[in-house]
């Protein structure tokens, strides 16, 4: 049986292949289908049919089969008419409907005996009702886009208007796109899917970066014709992701010259202040530009622009703690900033009564002048480190207020053609430039970012005959991104000065300082990053074909990508645990003691050019969308997909010589084995001249084979109740073959046998239970020689399994439509979703059990540092209901109603290295990690409306009166979001079960109900229902387990318009309020039980109020 579905599979896929170019058709276009037949029933075959586009006059032919059917396919989004005429019967016509983004309209005509002569206008009636697709997903249309409240102006924001959509972003997640500036923007869950695993297209080619899997050019929201938000697709087309197809389509210009020209403006003058903050923080932001098109030859070819400029100015008020002149002198006695204990990390010994490990005080809080190492304290002066002051905030001694300054210019231009009825073409270009320059964490640390991006795309469509079409597409995307955080007026030479030798700040790049962190007063490390994120190719295309009741189609496509990134720094952490009593590590000890002593916590040194070489996909489909009868429509199709996996590293980059950890072997692999190191020969080299035990060279090999082959079968049937219900079910497999390996693949670390990366972590870091790793005189890096260590199992890194494979999802729904009254859509659908293979991370390799006394000798491979590791094994779980009500604009009135209920449940943070909030407590027991997701939010209820009140003139009430002329031209627009928080849990620092790991990865116990009958931001949680878990054993609390406040956002505007010289210049003056109520909605407490703060809210989930004001010109 397996052997006849293999065989099956191959040649389906051997038909798209052989009757496809390379080129997928996610596209921004539409299609229409539908039946003509007689008074009786019977079909006519041979009906012809004009479809034309009420704006442009470009018309478009067909005629219908021998079965009476007919197809238009690749339709531009647009308002049509389309009428059908055969010999012996009148025509008809119908009049006015709308084609939106990836729709699938059935219209179906019955002819009457007539004169060809005659022509009868007739009603799109249920054309809304998607009666020959089972896909999910809304259209936001164009006043939806222009006209709703956005804080910023990003498009984004508006996902959330559809059910499914869950628009918060974990803690640590790092996936909001890299394009910075352009207001409140979002990469959000979709359907029960990591954030990562969106596609975003831009009339139908792909527009994302490689780094965090966002847009690369955010359009600009009056060239928007209209969006959708794709999930759950029957149709085997759309690939590369599992997540949410965000299909974003342009506007082109028409026969007539339309534009606009806008300005948006906000300023602290119009914001309410933070709980709790004195005052509000003072900005200045404005956004202006505006779009124009028109014809060049009329109904034969148009253009359309838009231009977008953005500043903003603020000052950016960065607060941090400096120490005193006598704090670097060795002297904490009556410490002006933080107080406790500081103990000397040299005396660490073990007590046999208590049967754990203590250190000694500093007498009177003194640190002995020939203990200190004025290395230290001469390179922090030399920094130019501020005198400590007074500010504003109790916490704090020092406040840098220097300005930020973003700029920002995006262009658009877009062409189409039609040559004839059979060939159109159109070529669009967009592009976007930012600097944005402010302070950084010190008052002489610098940061500088540039960004360019650019996304083209050309099309071109061809229809053979009234049965066949092809289409044809290419695009391009490409983000430079450099970045830069430089000391200002502090020499070059600076380490050398005191001593700390060139080897620290000489880089590929130049000359760069290091920087210190330290814990509890001040950090920045300098860093000069020149960045390609995306440099991404797409080719595409399809053949259509109807046969009978069958419309098949075929097409392909193959998107090619590589990625180069290049970091140079230095930083040291020191914290305050390195001077504590270990058994009272949070209240006890002095980061700046610890700095004094030169026992840092954690280093990390970068001199490397990460690079991505050849990654790509092929993508094949047969697509046959079977018309059963007039009432069931059934969607079979079969995508192939292989990918090939990036691998790191070239020969031209020196980066060639790069290396993977496999924490479940206990290896080593280089990719390629550099001579011996030698008198001539520095890093990279093998020292010795052989490889060490454990390691070995994959030379001439790949580091990551990846999946290979990967079969998505889709299935869908949707079925027609009545003219204006139906009935929709759909199931399907779909792989995240693009973003979760990039993602996967650029975190590679292990640079031995080279140098260009040094990351040590948990030094000078015993614990209670014990001494190890013990204390270390000083950071290793500091005394770098150019040589590698003799092995590479001393580095803590990020590493990725050899095996990892794409993750799939199995998605499946099952829901009705029905068109409740003319131009309103109500939809029920239940969704679900089963999700493998996903990315887990952690630190792997720690001890199996947790136990008193040296963690390595109870590790699987005690030569190999615990280190960050990366598996294919996750797995999730989704199951929602959910409601979406649309009203599309009728009568001056359109509204959305979605509400989601839904639990997303994964296991041990499944998402990118458990950046999502959360690591793993155990790897051993990952079950015991299985819990709600980090964007599991149950309740989620979203509701927009734009509403043009009915007074004045051509209105229902008062008409050309003097009261309609002041109370016309009013419209009031807004969004209202009411949904759960994200959770959280409650973690405790300190590697507390002895299990070699480190950071926050313990989660507390709990011992009571956490929950208050009155919550307040002092006292979010009962802080007396977590205790600290005992010795050698892991909390009890489960991950995410905790919800903060709930989300209760309002966004609201008031529009008023003035016609200027006729209908056709309008002046639109807008007031916009974002969190119009100034509702607090408080976020998750500080959730460290060690932290003297835990169980206080800081901040908010929804910033304060702010205004918008605005203005348009329309003509």
């Amino acid at each position: 049986m397996r052997k006849t579905i293999w065989a099956l599979s191959l040649r389906l896929v051997g038909a798209a292949v052989l009757a496809s170019l390379p080129a997928a058709a996610q596209l921004s276009t539409a299609t229409i289908v539908g039946t003509v037949t007689d008074p009786q029933g019977s079909v006519v075959p041979g009906a012809r049919l004009t479809l034309t586009n009420l704006q442009t006059s470009v018309q478009t032919t067909s005629e219908t089969n021998p079965n009476g059917n007919y197809r238009f396919q690749n339709v531009p989004v647009g308002n049509y008419s389309l009428t059908v005429s055969a010999d012996g019967f009148s025509r008809r016509r119908m009049d006015s409907f709308t084609l939106t983004v990836n729709q699938t309209a059935t219209l179906d005509f019955t002819l009457e005996v007539g004169a060809v002569s005659e022509t009868v206008s007739v009603v799109a009636a249920g054309v809304q009702v998607q009666s020959a697709s089972a896909e999910l997903g809304q259209v936001i249309e164009e006043k939806q886009v222009v006209d709703l409240p956005l804080n910023g102006r990003n498009f984004t924001q508006l996902m959330m208007l559809q059910p499914g959509v869950v628009t918060v972003l974990p803690p640590g997640s790092q996936s909001l796109s890299y394009t910075r500036g352009i207001g409140e923007g979002t990469n959000p869950s979709v359907n029960g899917q990591n954030n990562r695993t969106n596609v975003y297209l831009l009339d139908g080619v792909v527009n994302f970066e490689t780094f965090g899997n966002a847009w690369a050019v955010p359009p600009i929201i009056d060239a928007i014709q209209e969006f959708k938000v794709q999930s759950h697709n029957d149709s085997a087309e759309f690939g590369m992701g599992s997540g949410g197809t965000v299909n974003v389509a342009t506007k082109s210009g028409t026969n007539s010259f339309h534009g606009t020209g806008f300005y948006f403006g906000k300023n602290d003058a119009f914001n309410a202040r933070q709980f709790n903050q004195a005052t509000v923080q003072p900005f200045k932001q404005h956004q202006f530009g505006g779009t124009l098109g028109g014809p060049v030859i009329r109904n034969k070819t148009f253009f359309f622009g838009a231009y977008q400029g953005f500043r903003f100015r603020s000052p950016a008020r960065a607060y941090y703690n400096v120490p005193s002149e006598a704090m670097l002198n060795g002297n904490f006695s009556g410490r002006e900033v933080l107080g406790g204990q500081i103990f000397d990390p040299l005396t660490t010994r073990f007590d046999a009564v208590s049967g754990l490990f203590q250190r000694s005080p500093f007498a009177g809080n003194l640190i002995p002048a020939s203990r200190i190492d004025r290395r230290m304290v001469e390179y922090l002066r030399g920094t130019k480190l501020p005198l400590p002051g007074v500010t504003d905030q109790a916490r704090f001694n020092v406040m840098n207020a220097a300005a930020r300054r973003l700029n920002q210019e995006e262009w658009q231009v877009r062409g189409d053609h039609q040559f004839n009825t059979r060939d159109t073409v159109w070529f669009r270009y967009n592009a976007l430039s930012q600097t944005d320059s402010g302070p950084g964490a010190r008052h002489n640390l610098i940061t500088r970012n540039q960004q360019d991006s650019y996304n083209m795309a050309a099309s071109w469509v061809h229809i053979l005959n009234p049965t066949a079409t092809f289409q044809l597409q290419f695009g391009k995307s490409i983000s430079d991104i450099p970045t830069e955080t430089k000391f200002e007026d502090v020499p070059s030479d600076l380490a050398q000065r005191v001593g700390l030798g060139p080897e620290l700040i000489q880089y590929r790049m130049g000359t760069i300082l290091s920087g210190f962190n330290v814990a509890d007063y001040f950090s920045g490390t300098p860093i000069v990053a020149p960045n390609r994120p995306a440099d991404n190719w797409q080719w595409r295309g399809n053949y259509s074909k109807i046969f009978s009741t069958h419309s098949l189609k075929f097409g392909g496509e193959f998107m090619k990508a590589t990625m180069r990134r290049q970091q140079a720094s230095h930083g040291v952490d020191f914290t305050r645990r390195e001077t504590a009593d270990l058994a009272r590590s949070a209240t006890t000890g002095d980061a700046v003691a610890s700095m004094l002593l030169n026992v840092p916590n954690f280093s990390t040194r970068r001199n490397i050019i990460e690079t991505l070489r050849f990654g790509g996909n092929l993508g094949l489909f047969v697509q046959d969308t079977w018309k059963v009868s007039q009432r069931l429509t059934v969607n079979v199709g079969l995508r192939f997909d292989y990918a090939w996996v990036p691998q790191y590293g070239t020969e031209a980059d020196q980066n060639i010589f790069t290396g993977n950890a496999n924490t479940d072997t206990g290896e080593y692999v280089i990719l390629k084995t550099p001579p011996p190191c030698g008198p001539s020969r520095m890093a990279p080299c093998i020292p010795g001249g052989r490889l060490p035990e454990f390691v070995r060279s994959v030379d001439g090999g790949v580091l990551f084979p990846g999946r290979g082959a990967m079969f998505g079968p889709r299935l869908g049937l949707a079925y027609r109740l009545s003219e204006k219900t139906a009935l929709r079910v759909s199931a399907g497999v779909f792989y995240d073959n693009w973003a979760g390996i990039y993602q996967s693949m650029r975190g590679i670390g292990g640079t031995w046998p080279d140098v260009s990366v040094t990351r040590l972590g948990s030094l000078n870091d015993p614990t209670p239970a014990r001494p190890f790793p013990g204390v270390v005189a000083q950071d290793p890096s500091l005394g770098a020689t150019g040589m590698p260590t003799p092995t590479p199992f001393n580095q803590e890194w990020w590493f990725v399994d050899p095996n990892f494979e794409q993750a799939y999802s199995m998605q499946w729904n099952f829901g009705i439509q029905h068109e409740v009254a003319q131009a309103t859509v109500l939809e029920v659908n239940y969704v679900g979703s089963g999700s493998r293979d996903l990315s887990l991370g952690g630190r792997f390799n720690t001890a199996v059990t947790p136990g008193p006394g040296d963690p390595r000798q109870r590790m699987r491979f005690p030569y190999m540092r615990p280190t960050f590791f990366e598996k294919s094994i996750g797995r999730s779980n989704y199951h929602s209901l959910q409601v979406g009500l649309k009203r599309s604009f009728r009568n001056g009135f359109a509204s959305t109603v979605a509400y989601t209920w839904a639990k997303s449940i994964d296991l041990a943070c499944s998402g990118f290295f458990g950046a999502e909030a959360c690591s793993v407590q155990n790897e051993y027991n990952l079950n015991a990690d299985r819990s709600v997701s980090a964007f599991n939010v149950p309740h989620n209820l979203v509701v927009s409306w734009n509403y043009d009140l009915p007074f004045g003139r051509g209105k229902r009430f008062l008409g050309s009166s003097p009261a309609g002329l002041v109370l016309g031209g009013w419209q009031l627009n807004g969004i209202v979001n009411l949904r759960n928080g994200i959770p959280y849990h409650v973690t405790v620092p300190g590697d507390i079960a002895n299990v070699f790991n480190s950071g926050t990865y313990i989660r507390a116990n709990l011992v009571g109900d956490h929950r208050l009958s009155n919550p307040a931001p002092e006292r979010w949680v009962n802080t007396s229902a977590f205790r600290e878990p005992a010795p050698y054993t892991f909390g009890n609390l489960g991950r995410n387990s905790l919800y903060p406040d709930w989300v209760r956002r309002f966004d609201l505007s008031l529009f008023r318009r003035f016609n200027l010289g006729g209908d056709n210049m309008k002046l639109e003056l807008r007031l916009e309020a974002f969190n119009a109520f100034n509702t607090p909605v408080f976020a998750a407490p500080i959730a460290n039980l060690a932290s003297p703060n835990f169980g206080l809210v800081t901040g908010l989930q929804v910033p304060p109020r702010q205004l918008q004001l605005g203005g348009k010109i329309l003509f």
